[in-house]
């Protein structure tokens, strides 16, 4: 039977149609829910040698809050990431804005490795001397122009500061924002600003956000590492680009996002967390 030219034409067309479908994984409407195409995503999971886990804490494990005493692990889910950091091929970290003395009260879990201040601050001794001296007179700065409201809340991490505005007025926000960027212009190039939820960080200019720290640690990793990532913030979103190759899980609604997937809440995260482990323990 021949085939005609034109008929070649029309089935080489279509053939190109379909290489150019979107896989299961993914969608050109924002993240896909992750639950929804378990199977897929269940099947990458097994197939790894090994694993590499990241996840944010506030938003992601637990609900938001500001304060080191407003913040709670609960008994579920420091269970389950303790059963996560046990499994040989699994590297388990938690990797937070916050500083790693916080980290180390919220998260006394055997095995997660904890990274805080986007993941630059690990415990060890840090030599941005001159940063730090810039950072305490910035401090001062905003000390002395900052709107006084119990909306506000400004944060000294040691490696940077933190101006929590979540609860302040709209009136409040605008003029903190002006204070924060006219105290930023006078640091400038020695601090940069980090954007978050509720949040305003003034930090050394050698941090340079959770992506660069998670690339840092995929490039000591083995070969055939599976790298995951759950975060639910926009400082979150460096990362996303970084494990593209990996699983990228957006926690809440937010559409315009560079992971791949989405779960709704922090009881999502604990329950897909809860799969991951069972599908480990059955290796």
């Amino acid at each position: 039977m021949q085939i005609s030219s034109k008929s070649r034409t029309r089935t080489t067309g279509n053939n190109l149609r379909d290489r150019k479908q979107p896989s299961p994984l993914t969608s050109n409407r924002g993240p896909r829910r992750l639950f929804d195409c378990w199977p897929e995503v269940s099947s990458r999971l097994i197939s790894a040698k090994r694993w590499m886990l990241f996840l944010d804490l506030d938003g992601t494990l637990i609900s938001l809050g500001n304060r080191l005493e407003q913040v709670k692990l609960g008994l579920p889910i420091s269970t389950t990431l303790r059963r996560l950091a046990s499994h040989r091929d699994m590297t388990l970290y938690i990797i937070s804005g916050r500083p790693l003395a916080d980290l180390k009260e919220i998260v006394p879990v055997a095995g997660v490795r904890l990274l805080g201040v986007h993941g630059w601050d690990r415990g060890k001794r840090h030599f941005m001397t001159a940063e730090k001296k810039i950072l305490q007179n910035a401090k001062r700065l905003l000390k002395q122009q900052l709107p006084r409201s119990p909306g506000l809340w400004l944060q000294d991490k040691d490696l940077g500061l933190a101006l929590h505005f979540r609860g302040a007025t709209a009136k409040v926000m605008q003029t903190s924002r002006r204070v924060i960027m006219r105290v930023l212009d006078s640091l400038k190039p020695q601090v940069c600003l980090l954007e978050g939820k509720g949040i305003w960080e003034l930090l050394p200019r050698q941090i340079k956000g959770k992506g660069p720290a998670v690339r840092g640690l995929l490039a000591k990793s083995a070969n055939r590492v599976l790298p995951i990532f759950v975060g639910d913030d926009t400082t979150d979103e460096s990362a996303f680009a970084v494990v593209r190759g990996g699983l990228s899980i957006h926690v809440g609604r937010k559409r315009k996002t560079k992971a791949r997937f989405r779960l709704r809440n922090p009881e999502e995260v604990g329950q897909f967390l809860e799969r991951l482990e069972s599908l480990l323990s059955c290796r």
